[in-house]
Parts: C-alpha cells; structure tokens; sequence
C-alpha cells in the first residue's frame, strides 16, 4: 500500500519539503507585518528584489511604500486606505 507521499495528494507530494522553508519564511513575515507595522505608516523595505511582498504591506493598510532593491524599475506605490 502506497504512502501519502507517494500518491502526491496535496502538500505531501512528493517534494513537499523543497517548499516548507520559504512557506515558514512567508508566514512568520506576514504575521510580523501584521503585528509590528501600524496602520498609515511610510515602509522603506531595503532589498525588496521584484517587490513581491507589496501585497503583504497592503493588507496592512499602509499610507506608502518604497521599495529599494536591484529590480529594473524602482517600486513605488501609494496605497489609498
């Protein structure tokens, strides 16, 4: 009888782990943004590469962002609240 593993049924396929640490990452990131960051602030996150945590500042409901990182274009929003 085949493992759970083996059958590749939802998180549990069968390279399950090479993704574990970059979804840990992910959710201790979002949980410390959420507690930490209050609401309206200006976030000036160094070395943010592409910008790919910008939907997490928004959930916040930051007033700015300013990205700064190696990306082609620099990334700066404004979030209306």
């Amino acid at each position: 009888m085949g493992s759970v593993a083996q059958a590749g049924v939802g998180w549990a396929g069968p390279n399950w782990a090479v993704g574990l640490p970059a979804r840990l990452h992910d959710f201790v990131k979002t949980a410390l943004i959420q507690q930490l960051v209050p609401p309206d602030a200006t976030v000036c996150d160094l070395f943010c590469g592409r910008g790919t945590d910008t939907a997490k500042w928004a959930q916040v409901g930051i007033g700015c962002y300013v990205g700064v990182g190696k990306a082609f274009r620099p990334n700066f929003l404004k979030f209306s609240v």
